[in-house]
Formats: structure tokens, sequence, C-alpha cells
């Protein structure tokens, strides 16, 4: 097969060649290296495991008890496992610059490509006493990359510094994905994104990743990521039933060297059959155009929309009297709601 698929996005290109997805900056390519057992779920399939998802065990907890608790826990909620196996965590930054929107304004965007709701335009007046417009003009945001060297910081020392601001007053969320915080008089796009990143790269170390399928009927997509996976960015905070909480709790018989944290969460998820589609495709070199959820957008006339904006858009739309991403709308819907509310928003997405 030749390229289907060919995504410029910020710093990285990403294609598809005779069935495996290439990455790289600058023209280099980067092959990325997959290991594990798997079978397609067919678009018919879908009829009966409406729902799927991918999950990661980062590499600090990728333990062989911890993939067992994982393993049962989704087998107590008839959780299929449609595919299991290996990466290695080198091509994370690749991967996760491309697939998670945080990360991506975090250490990649041009600050002057910042899109905020009307909501965080006005959080952001009330905090800091700009209007959003003018700041923008006066280009006085850095994204964390560049706020790093600037000031020189670590990802650590910057995070150190982040999770001081308070929300509200030296910080603001203006989308779903993207805050803006004030450190030392420099307004910092996303500063937590170089040390959530380092959280996923351990050198010399493998992530264990898990694709899954089950019936909307039997569990919700909200009850899969709040009381299977763990909702929520805090370990100690997650629900009493969830993996990453009894992970937690348990973390030296399970093996891990050190407790869970924020940044160390042990366990991440998809948030809805759309980013099931995107990370799937992304994280297990998966041509986009085959997935299941791809074809059914296919089948509402919405499939090209849906490419252009692949794999994530901060561009925002308005949605029944909510501003937000495609991305936003979407979280925690099961996977027929998810498809109404994306083509609904996708139909009016102009086609070059």
């Amino acid at each position: 097969m030749g390229v289907v698929l060919l995504c410029f996005i910020g710093i990285a290109t990403i294609g598809y060649f005779d069935g495996k997805f290439v990455m790289g900056s600058d023209g280099v390519g980067m092959r990325l290296s997959l290991k594990g057992k798997s079978r397609a779920l067919s678009h018919d399939e879908l009829d009966s495991k409406r729902n799927t998802a991918l999950i990661v065990v980062k590499p600090h907890a990728a333990t062989d008890l911890v993939l067992r608790l994982l393993q049962k826990r989704l087998r107590s909620e008839k959780i299929s496992i449609l595919r299991r196996g290996v990466l290695n965590s080198e091509v994370a930054p690749i991967i996760l610059t491309q697939s998670s929107r945080l990360i991506f304004a975090g250490l990649a965007e041009d600050p002057d490509d910042l899109r905020a709701t009307e909501e965080g335009k006005a959080a952001f007046l009330a905090a800091f006493g700009k209007v959003w417009s003018d700041a923008l003009d006066d280009d006085v945001f850095k994204n964390a990359d560049v706020a790093m060297t600037d000031m020189d910081l670590t990802p650590q020392t910057l995070y150190a510094k982040w999770t001081k601001l308070e929300l509200g007053k030296s910080l603001v969320k203006i989308t779903s994905e993207t805050y803006v915080g004030k450190i030392d008089d420099v307004y910092v796009i996303n500063g937590h994104a170089p040390a959530l990143l380092d959280s996923y790269v351990e050198e010399g170390s493998e992530f264990r990743y898990l694709e899954v399928a089950w019936k909307s009927t039997v569990l919700s997509y909200a009850d899969f990521t709040s009381s299977v996976i763990g909702g929520g960015h805090e370990p100690a905070k997650a629900e009493a039933s969830s993996v990453r909480r009894h992970i937690y709790q348990n973390w030296q018989q399970l093996g891990l060297h050190s407790e869970p944290s924020m940044l160390y969460n042990s366990v991440v998820a998809s948030i809805s059959p759309l980013h099931a589609w995107v990370e799937t495709s992304l994280w297990l070199q998966q041509n986009p155009t085959t997935h299941s959820f791809f074809l059914a957008l296919e089948e509402r006339d919405v499939a090209g929309q849906a490419m252009s904006l692949f794999p994530h858009s901060d561009l925002l739309f308005t949605y029944k009297g909510k501003q937000g991403t495609l991305s936003e709308h979407v979280v925690g819907l099961d996977r027929a709601k998810c498809l109404d509310v994306a083509a609904a928003i996708l139909k009016d997405v102009p086609m070059e």
C-alpha cells in the first residue's frame, strides 16, 4: 500500500507507508516498533461491542502484577481485550506530541496560534487584567519549551513552579486542554507539559498497551473512565473501585519503585470512542481510514472533515450552546452518541 495519509502538525509529519506509520521531523522518518498479538475489530462487530478504548500502562507501573490486576478488573466488567502488546518508551515523545493536544500546545505550538473560548478569555481578563486579543498582539505568551530555555529551568523545576499557581488567579484554563500560567512575569502555556512527557519516558523501558471493547448497555464510557480506570489526575482521589486507585494504595506490593502521583499516575486510557480512534491509529500504527469509528463517520458523510482535523485540533465549535473543541464535546460519550455529536459538528467543517 502506498501513502494514504500525510499530516503536517507543528514540528513533525505523519505518513502511513506500507502498513506502518512513519513519523519524523525535518524530513527524517522514524519507524515505530510494536510487539504483541492482535486481531482487528471489524466494523460489523461494533454492533455488539459498542465502545472501544486504548489503555496504556506507563513504564513506571508496567509490572506483571499490575498487568494481572488490570486484566482481572477488565474481565470483571465484561470488557474484551482485542489486542495487547509492548511499545518502547523512546517513541513516546513523537507520538504524544502528535496525539495529545495538551503536550502539543506546551511543547510545539506557536503561541500566536493560541485560541481561547469566550469563557477562557473572560477568565484571562479577570485573572491578569489583560484583554485576550491585546495579549496576543503584545506577544506575551511562551510555550513551556521556550520558557524552560529562557528561564533556565528543567521540566521538573518548571513543574514545581507550575503546581504553585492558583487557578483563577495566576492560572487560567483557556480551552479544555490549554492553560496559561504567570510564572515570574512570564505567561507560560501548559507549563506541566514537559514534566508530563517525562513521565512517559524512561530510557530502555517499555509501555504495555491493551485495546479493549465492551457493550455500552453493560458499562457506559463515563463509568469506564471513572470507576474502572480512575478519573482525574490524582491517583489518591480516583474512585475507590478503580485500577488507578488500587495501584496507588498497593504500589509496593505491585512492584512499583515509588508511590504514584499526578505525573506518574500508572494507567491512562481513552476518554471517548473518538479519542480511541485517534490513539489506536497513532500508538498502534493502524491506518485511521480502516478503523470502525472512521467507517461509521464515512457512513455519515463526514469522514473527510474528520481527517482534516486528525489527529487533534484546537478549532472551537459551539454545540448546544457550549463552546469547545470537537474532542471536548465528545468526552465520556458512548459510541452511538459520540458519532451523532461528532457528525453534527463535523458537517459544518469546510472542506478545502
